[in-house]
């Protein structure tokens, strides 16, 4: 069992209607990939706390308008922890973007029509973005709510 900290998501929406997406190297998978701006739970903090400080910290954004989407184990098996997911609407840019040692990131702007072509087409392939895709389309759904005999 790996017993690592717990990991945010933040679906961020401009005033315009355009998500902010990061995209960056990831060693693991040898590739560049296309994210939803996130991170680590930093040890004390509230989950909350850290999508705001991703948020800032890997696009310079910020937004006055938040709600959890959801949280899902990212693998079970062998994993303990969880990954939140957050909406951030009416992003503005407040300041420049401030990386973590060993973080490359670039800044993208897609716009939804964007965003889902490029979850269909493959072009975004790290399963917990896909994931907060999901938890946003389904954003008026309760995820408490019964569902058959589930």
């Amino acid at each position: 069992m790996l017993d690592g900290p717990d990991w945010v998501n933040v679906v961020a929406v401009t005033a315009e209607g355009s998500w902010l997406f990061v995209r960056q190297f990831r060693i693991g998978s040898r590739t560049f990939t296309l994210e939803v701006p996130g991170g680590m739970v930093d040890a004390g903090e509230a989950p909350f706390v850290s999508a705001q400080r991703e948020l800032l910290e890997e696009t310079g954004y910020r937004s006055s308008r938040w709600r959890e989407l959801g949280w899902v184990h990212p693998n079970p098996a062998f994993q303990l922890n969880r990954c939140f997911t957050y909406l951030a609407e009416d992003c503005t840019r407040v300041a420049d973007m401030c990386q973590d040692a060993g973080e490359d990131l670039e800044l993208l702007t897609l716009s939804t029509e964007e965003v889902m072509q490029a979850a269909r087409n493959g072009a975004i392939t790290h399963s917990l973005v896909l994931v907060a895709i999901f938890f946003w389309q389904n954003r008026g759904d309760q995820r408490t709510k019964a569902l058959g005999r589930f």
